[in-house]
């Protein structure tokens, strides 16, 4: 179970936060990304990737964070989508 540690954006389509796993203490970057359809469905992706305690803790000390968590684009980590779960290693386009 991840608990938010810092949200970082939140708009219609999108929630950015680092998370912290409430059973040993680790630290998530967490990328939800939802469209709605034309249906009572919603398309989702959620993208996860590990941090370490140095980035996290510059990012949760920082006013802006988003120069700490510039090196993303690069980070491997998991994406769930309609197709399943998956490693990949690096962030997808959401």
């Amino acid at each position: 179970m991840l608990k938010t540690a810092r949200r970082l954006r939140r708009t219609a389509h999108d929630t950015e936060s680092i998370r912290r796993c409430k059973n040993c203490g680790a630290y998530w970057y967490y990328h939800l990304h939802e469209v709605a359809g034309h249906t009572d469905d919603c398309d989702r992706c959620l993208w996860c990737a590990p941090l370490t305690e140095e980035q996290a803790a510059r990012a949760l000390d920082r006013a802006k964070p988003e120069r700490e968590l510039a090196f993303l684009p690069t980070l491997a980590g998991c994406l769930q989508d309609g197709d399943g779960i998956r490693r990949l290693k690096c962030k997808p386009l959401l």
